[in-house]
């Protein structure tokens, strides 16, 4: 499979997708997941569905990681119940349960890093004495599984070089506040994020706007 380097959404064309595959444009009407996503995420949905790979994809109506479609591929349910204010969710079998007081971006991060927990699946450790140390990464591990599977480095880069080549802007070239703004609303539509996430994506990968 090719790796998706630029995508170009042709929401006035329809359902397809120009992809820049060296210095040639192909037209395809979906990307895979498997083309998307970090390796390691990929991996992970692999041991669990690998018969069930070519059934994740995006279109350009649909770009956003369908997080309902992964826990249906993974036979994972989702229950809203009431929690306290402080805690977004947990895992219980092959339920996730979420508070049902989130707003709908922080309720798919919370289901995406309750999703994290159940495919790296933590294993006790004897050692009490690096238990602590052992959870600590674990959750660093899930909470960074979650920014990497609702905003995949790739549909942030595509996104980025689309909104500066339909603007006409120069990429060595900074944005102004509201050209700024403009793209962080693209980027939290598209993935259905809010903004301040997307903006925090897009430090932590050096995409500096």
């Amino acid at each position: 499979m090719f790796t998706p380097i630029v995508i170009n959404l042709l929401n006035d064309v329809g359902s397809i997708f120009l992809v820049r595959v060296g210095n040639q444009l192909k037209v395809i009407e979906k990307v895979h997941y498997e083309d998307i996503l970090e390796s390691k995420i990929v991996r992970l949905f692999q041991a669990f569905i690998k018969d069930k790979m070519d059934q994740l994809f995006i279109t350009s109506e649909h770009f956003a990681i369908d997080i309902d479609k992964v826990l249906f591929q993974l036979n994972l349910k989702v229950k809203y119940i009431k929690m306290e204010s402080n805690t977004s969710g947990y895992l219980s079998g092959r339920t996730i349960y979420i508070n049902n007081n989130l707003s709908i971006n922080n309720t798919r991060f919370a289901i995406a890093r309750e999703l994290g927990r159940y495919l790296y699946k933590i294993k006790d450790n004897n050692d009490n004495s690096l238990k602590n140390l052992h959870e600590m990464i674990y959750e660093s591990d899930v909470n960074q599984f979650s920014v990497d599977l609702l905003m995949p480095k790739k549909q942030i880069e595509a996104l980025v070089y689309n909104f500066y080549e339909v603007n006409n802007i120069n990429l060595s070239s900074g944005l102004s506040e509201k050209e700024r703004n403009k793209l962080l609303n693209l980027i939290s539509t598209k993935l259905e994020v809010s903004k301040v996430a997307a903006g925090l994506r897009l430090y932590n990968l050096g995409i500096h706007i």
